[in-house]
């Protein structure tokens, strides 16, 4: 068996001063005044870390291989790879995977989107050094077992039957929009097929998308110069990168009927892609203003156009706005948990505020301001700078954190328009769950947004039709 020990220090602990006047004090969590650096490797390998000086370190291996390259017949199969990260690999057991990382207090994990698997070691600098051979074993070194894989089937069932009636909202949403694309894919194995994705089937995905023209290496509290090293050891398959097939917001409808007194609607309009910061920037400050601010979590915010058309419904209902950015398109919508009698009434509203005519400045500034102080907020998390740039890495990525303050303070009123105007010519997508008797269909919602868009604009010249 090849030995596991590490063959190197990667990680080299904070040096602390004690009883010095002229030194600075570093906080536990690391500072912000650093710069993320990136390097390609020659086998197209990407590798991107910052040094915040944080106690705690972050190692991840990610692969461009997420839910939206699924097939039909592997539906869930991200899920299942998710589910089966701690097992057996070539050189290690579970038991000795599982133990060394509990025994380290590190923590061992996989997170999947609709683009990226993710395979990540957080823990102590420490903790981070015994346990590194661990993750390039989870990660680059898989050996599927079908005893395992099928033993561990039943994590899966329990996972489905935990996610909150919104989440799957959300999911449905996603392939109610994007119908004719992987987006449409969900995050989570369909029911029936539990059980049904073969170790051949996870073979030939891994081998097909775990190639080191789809691959990076992402951290946070690691010199970069040891990060390069370490990277330059793994023993990832050549291949290229490639994007993804489109996959275009076409809008649909999914409606569920169920035993209850109330209904959980939701309605998504188009976004822009993560390309552009700025863009994205400004599609979050137009769904604050559209939805409300998700700083709000149990209410509405009053001061957004659906808070404002909702005032006057005494019935007690709660507003769960989401914007979701891929490689080429995105999603902005609310998810609308309210009593069955009132849920019509709130899914017009959503529709009604989509149908505005432009953002108005104060309107604009407020909601601004907002997206200030939550971006310069989150920056302070070491979780997340982390997500954001394991999310990133494949873009462009690089500098220092600042950056992405100065575009967003460089958003106007004019981008945030230009946003809704292009929402406001796409498809629209609803999903409706529960008792369903008021709440109108999709058509008929879509019906209130063409009557407006007619009664604003009475004729339209061949010249605008393209």
């Amino acid at each position: 068996m090849q030995s596991l020990k590490p063959k190197m220090r990667l990680l080299r602990p904070p040096r602390f001063r004690f009883f010095s006047t002229d030194c600075t004090a570093v906080p536990l969590g690391g500072t912000t005044d650093y710069e993320i650096e990136t390097t390609t490797l020659p086998n197209n390998l990407i590798v991107a870390s910052g040094e915040n000086g944080s106690i705690i370190s972050r190692i991840s291996i990610v692969y461009k291989a997420g839910a939206r390259y699924e097939t039909p017949d592997i539906y869930g199969l991200t899920h299942t790879l998710s589910n089966c990260t701690l097992l057996s690999t070539r050189n290690a057991t579970q038991f000795a995977i599982r133990s060394n990382v509990m025994q380290s207090g590190a923590n061992l994990s996989c997170t999947t989107t609709r683009e990226i698997v993710a395979y990540t070691l957080q823990g102590t600098r420490k903790a981070i050094e015994k346990t590194l051979p661990f993750l390039t074993e989870v990660a680059t070194m898989q050996a599927f077992r079908d005893y395992e894989v099928r033993d561990n089937a039943h994590c899966l069932d329990a996972h489905l039957a935990t996610l909150p009636p919104r989440e799957r909202v959300i999911e449905w949403l996603h392939k109610a929009a994007f119908r004719k694309g992987g987006l449409g894919n969900s995050l989570y194995i369909p029911c029936h097929n539990v059980g049904k994705i073969s170790v051949d089937d996870m073979e030939a995905y891994t081998s097909k998308y775990f190639t080191s023209g789809r691959a990076a290496v992402v951290a946070l509290g690691v010199e970069h110069d040891a990060l390069v090293k370490y990277a330059s050891t793994l023993q990832i398959p050549k291949g290229a990168g490639g994007a993804p097939p489109p996959s275009p917001f076409k809008g649909g409808e999914i409606r569920i009927d169920e035993r209850g007194n109330r209904a959980l609607v939701g309605i998504a309009i188009p976004g822009p892609s993560s390309a552009d910061p700025k863009t994205n920037i400004a599609a979050c400050i137009v769904k604050n203003v559209l939805f409300g601010s998700s700083r709000v979590f149990r209410g509405v915010s009053r001061s957004s156009l659906l808070g404002k058309a909702t005032a006057g419904i005494g019935a007690p209902f709660q507003l769960f706005p989401f914007s979701e950015y891929y490689s080429d398109q995105g999603i902005i919508g609310v998810v609308v948990s309210a009593p069955a009698e009132a849920a019509g009434q709130i899914a017009e509203a959503a529709v009604a505020a989509i149908a505005a005519d432009t953002i108005d400045e104060k309107n604009f500034a407020k909601m601004k301001n907002e997206k200030m102080l939550d971006l310069a907020s989150s920056f302070e998390s070491s979780n997340f700078v982390f997500d954001f740039i394991r999310k990133t890495v494949f873009g462009n990525l690089g500098g220092k954190l600042e950056d992405i303050l100065e575009v967003a303070e460089a958003v106007s009123v004019d981008d945030a328009n230009k946003i809704l105007k292009k929402a406001k010519e796409g498809a629209v997508s609803m999903v409706a769950v529960g008792d369903l008797r008021n709440v109108p269909y999709l058509d008929e919602l879509s019906g209130l947004l063409t009557k407006r868009e007619k009664e604003e604009v009475p004729e339209i010249s061949a010249d605008d039709v393209e």
